[in-house]
C-alpha cells in the first residue's frame, strides 16, 4: 500500500524532522532506545556513555556520496563505513576517563530508500 498526501510537499516534511535528545539516569535504556530509533548499531549497550553524542542522517542521490564521517575534540574523520564509525565511537569512550562535556558528531550520508 503506498501513502498519498494530496497537497504536501514531503520534500518540506522530511527537512523539518524533529531532533531527538536522550537524556536519563544511569542503565535505564538510553543507548537502546537510540539503536532501535536510528537502526544505527553504532552503540555498544554494553558500554556506558561518557560523553555526549550528536547524530546526523543525510540523504543523498547515489551512492558515489554516501560517507561517514565523525568529529571529536576537533579533529575530523572520514570513515568507510558506519561499522568503522562504531569500532571509534568504542574507541573514544573507553579513552575518555570519567564524564566530559566533549561531543562526538558524526554525519552518515546514506542512500535510504
Amino acid at each position: 500500500m503506498q501513502l498519498s498526501w494530496p497537497n504536501v510537499n514531503l520534500h518540506t516534511v522530511c527537512t523539518k524532522l524533529p531532533r531527538v535528545i536522550v537524556v536519563g539516569d544511569a542503565n535505564v535504556g538510553k543507548t537502546s532506545v537510540l539503536k532501535t530509533v536510528t537502526g544505527c548499531g553504532l552503540f555498544a549497550t554494553e558500554t556506558h556513555t561518557k560523553l555526549p553524542v550528536k547524530l546526523q542522517f543525510l540523504q543523498v542521490s547515489d551512492t558515489t556520496q554516501c560517507r561517514t564521517t565523525l568529529s571529536f575534540r576537533g579533529q575530523p574523520e572520514v570513515l568507510q563505513s558506519v561499522q568503522r564509525a562504531a569500532t571509534r565511537v568504542a574507541s573514544i569512550r573507553n579513552d575518555v576517563e570519567g564524564i566530559t562535556n566533549d561531543e562526538i558528531n558524526i554525519c552518515i550520508k546514506q542512500v535510504f530508500v
